[in-house]
């Protein structure tokens, strides 16, 4: 089942002010699929950064071969990163080059513990992403050490899981499918 959400957040503490579920996309409810991360995958990684600046979570590329073999959709393929200083494997993104160039970060090499929250799709351009939201609130506070916002650009931390190109006639025959289901409601 898929649900088309424009903005979740879930705050759950009000202590935690880190801990929120900020998805811009389609949240896509896999239980099975969630159940498999939480109790068979390691839900840490290791600090890094590349010399570019880009500071990420070293997280087991588990995440990606392990759950690509399990997606029901057709056309996913293991998610390509050809920007400069790019990283391939399963990771979580910690902060930008433009953020940390400048940084000296003394936590890297670090373990770092997440919580998986839930799968989303977003589509960018041509190219439909799924995606595992993830609570790391130890990355949030990280992220205020060094005087940036606890989240990059507002968004939930998240592991890239698969990518598939998709045409612009199957997104508006899916929109119009949701659209439809809806009105039947």
């Amino acid at each position: 089942m898929l649900a088309r959400i424009a903005l979740v957040c879930i705050a759950l503490s009000s202590v935690n002010p880190c801990f929120a579920y900020i998805v811009d996309g389609s949240r896509v409810h896999q239980p099975r699929l969630l159940s498999y991360v939480k109790e068979r995958l390691p839900n840490q990684g290791t600090l890094q950064q590349t010399e570019q600046g880009y500071a990420y979570l070293k997280v087991s590329d588990q995440y990606i071969t392990d759950l690509l073999r399990q997606l029901s959709g057709p056309g996913f393929q293991t998610p390509k990163y050809d920007h400069v200083g790019a990283i391939n494997g399963a990771h979580i993104s910690v902060m930008y080059e433009r953020e940390a160039k400048n940084l000296k970060i003394q936590e890297l090499g670090q373990t770092i513990k997440f919580h998986p929250l839930g799968f989303y799709t977003v589509v960018v351009d041509d190219h439909e992403y799924f995606m595992l939201a993830v609570d790391a609130p130890e990355l949030c506070e990280l992220r205020q050490k060094y005087g940036l916002p606890d989240k990059i650009e507002n968004h939930a931390f998240h592991i890239t899981i698969a990518v598939r190109k998709i045409k612009v006639a199957d997104e508006l025959a899916s929109s119009e499918e949701y659209h439809a289901s809806k009105s039947k409601k």
